[in-house]
């Protein structure tokens, strides 16, 4: 009986370090399933099927819809790591002009 093995690969969440959300994990969804979660200022590795695969991260906001990622599509090769970095695209300095609890929060997914 000729064995069948399956070829994973490795999908790397870089988070970088921010004051905007720093306290809030983003939940982790690959091909709209949640996988878990990665934390500000972290790297998490997640063992994916190789192929194409869709990522999205899912914030949190109090009294409103939670922000999303765009939905970034990647080809993960069998047997590689593919390393992506996420952020809130809102800085700083805007969020204290807005006010920090108003103020709208994307995420934004990136390959490097």
């Amino acid at each position: 009986m000729e064995e069948v093995r399956t070829l994973s690969a490795k999908l790397r969440i870089v988070r970088d370090r921010q004051i905007i959300d720093a306290f809030v994990p983003y939940r982790v969804l690959i091909d709209d399933v949640e996988v878990g979660k990665v934390k500000s200022n972290r790297t998490t590795d997640f063992t994916v099927d190789w192929g194409k695969r869709t990522l999205q991260l899912i914030g949190r906001r109090l009294g409103t819809s939670p922000p999303r990622s765009n939905a970034l599509r990647v080809l993960v090769p069998a047997g590689a790591i593919l390393t992506v970095r996420c952020r809130s695209s809102l800085s700083y300095a805007k969020a204290l002009a807005m006010g920090l609890a108003g103020a709208p929060v994307s995420i934004t997914v990136e390959e490097t």
